[in-house]
């Protein structure tokens, strides 16, 4: 964990990890109803996902609301784990071209 965050600083990604005990769905709605109407929401098994989650490593499992402004990126994450769920925040900027 600690080489992934390493290079994902190098990289310039800014990731933080809370760990919650309430349901995803829960957690889904919280950030639905708070987050700013910037921010598109991504379902678990969406097909095709945006390029972006590959860059990022966010798992086709995942729902995540995506914030894009330029070359800027915000994504909240949230993947299932067994005493809850994880809230993945992620920022970082794209790479000129992308």
């Amino acid at each position: 964990a600690a080489s992934l965050a390493m290079e994902e600083r190098k990289a310039g990604i800014s990731t933080v990890t809370y760990q919650t005990r309430d349901t995803r769905a829960s957690v889904d709605l919280w950030y639905s109803q708070h987050l700013s109407p910037e921010f598109a929401r991504h379902d678990s098994g969406e097909k095709p996902l945006p390029e972006v989650f590959h860059d990022a490593r966010i798992s086709d499992s995942d729902i995540a609301f995506l914030a894009e402004r330029g070359r800027q990126v915000r994504i909240v994450a949230l993947s299932l784990n067994a005493t809850g769920t994880s809230i993945a925040l992620l920022s970082f900027d794209k790479s000129p071209g992308q």
